[in-house]
């Protein structure tokens, strides 16, 4: 499969991706798991392993969605080119 950019390209896009995610889910953490109690220092380690792997799953997801619908895209127009193909 060709990427029309570089693995660095690729590599910084992810970062990126990722980066939004965790301001996104740690709002929501926030919000839902700050509200009740001051943190102790167990809750904060808990608190960090969830927004970790919250990030971590996100971006696996979104990265999957991106490379699925370049496929299909993909996938779309060499099926239109060899239908036009097999009516002439």
């Amino acid at each position: 499969m060709e990427y029309s950019w570089t693995e660095n390209e690729y590599a910084d896009q992810i970062q990126e991706k990722q980066k939004q995610i965790y301001e996104d889910a740690r709002e929501k953490i926030d919000r839902i798991y700050c509200s009740f109690h001051p943190l102790r220092l167990e809750d904060y380690i808990f608190y960090l392993l969830i927004l970790d792997r919250y990030v971590y799953e996100e971006t696996l997801r979104k990265i999957y969605i991106d490379e699925n619908a370049k496929y299909k895209t993909e996938k779309t127009l060499k099926d239109e080119k060899t239908k036009k193909t097999k009516r002439r």
